[in-house]
């Protein structure tokens, strides 16, 4: 089933330790470098998720999205919630390099970025790490973004019901009911 599990590996040495390991729904593709520039942004064809590193303390990740006029674009970042200690800043930037959006911490310290692109054309989402000590960063330094205009669940609201009793749960997320940007719907 889609989700993050726990994997290890045995050995006749012994067990590994426990790592998260994540089965995902949507295609999946590799960070391609050189894309530190918006310029040399990677073109991303949505849906997608994207599975990247932060190799250098400079080495900010750039990928290019088209959206139509009224998208509402989300990009969830995974890295905190898998194990690594990637501390990830999402950055939206329009085809002019003007900065229209940042998040730095949403979900477990992971960023969450949504936004209704007001005009068609090319925007470009930028990763980036904000660790202090860039001599540590290694081959850990990971990251997984899934970047969407279709529908995005990130919460329920009651997150638990007594089986067997009918109850109301509202589900909150973005691009809801074919309507772009945040929204509610509660089932029974």
């Amino acid at each position: 089933r889609p989700g993050i599990r726990k994997l290890r590996v045995l050995t006749p040495q012994g067990a590994s330790v426990p790592r998260p390991f994540v089965v995902g729904v949507l295609p999946e593709i590799n960070e391609t470098e050189p894309n530190n520039a918006p310029k040399e942004a990677q073109k991303l064809t949505l849906p997608v998720t994207v599975n990247g590193q932060i190799l250098t303390g400079n080495d900010p990740d750039s990928y290019r999205v088209a959206l139509r006029a009224g998208e509402c674009l989300v990009v969830a970042a995974e890295a905190r919630r898998l194990g690594a200690p990637t501390d990830l800043v999402l950055r939206l930037l329009d085809a002019r390099g003007v900065e229209l959006a940042t998040c730095e911490d949403a979900n477990a310290r992971d960023p969450l970025l949504a936004y209704v692109a007001p005009v068609a054309g090319d925007y470009v989402v930028q990763a980036y790490d904000v660790m202090t000590n860039y001599s540590s960063v290694n081959a850990d330094y990971t990251y997984r973004l899934t970047f969407t205009t279709g529908t995005y669940l990130d919460r329920a609201l009651t997150p638990a019901v007594p089986r067997g009793h009918p109850s109301d749960v509202t589900l909150a997320g973005w691009n809801l009911n074919g309507k772009p940007g945040p929204g509610a719907v509660t089932h029974t």
